[in-house]
């Protein structure tokens, strides 16, 4: 799926090239669910990882950290690979149409 909003942010649940932004869930040694959200290096992985930044225990602030943090303060066209489970779960199309 690959899906342009606002002209500017192109969402994918598909891994081609290198994002700009990444956000996804993984999981801990001992079986907890963890999000993960951040701005990519060459390498596709979070820049500069950080668990106090790019690491969440909860995905319900993940959408306004998303909108306030990366998208607001960016003029560019961004890429954003989003994991479809998330995508879903937050209703991550229809909530970036209705902000941006």
């Amino acid at each position: 799926m690959r899906k342009i909003i606002a002209d500017y942010v192109e969402l994918t649940d598909e891994w081609v090239g290198t994002p700009d932004v990444v956000m996804y869930t993984s999981e801990t040694a001992d079986g907890y669910e963890i999000y993960i959200l951040g701005w990519t290096g060459k390498n596709g992985h979070v820049k500069n990882m950080d668990n106090e930044e790019n690491v969440f225990m909860y995905k319900e602030n993940l959408l306004d950290i998303l909108v306030d943090d990366f998208l607001s303060c960016n003029e560019e066209f961004i890429e954003i690979y989003v994991s479809d489970d998330l995508i879903e779960d937050l209703d991550l199309i229809n909530e970036l149409e209705e902000r941006l």
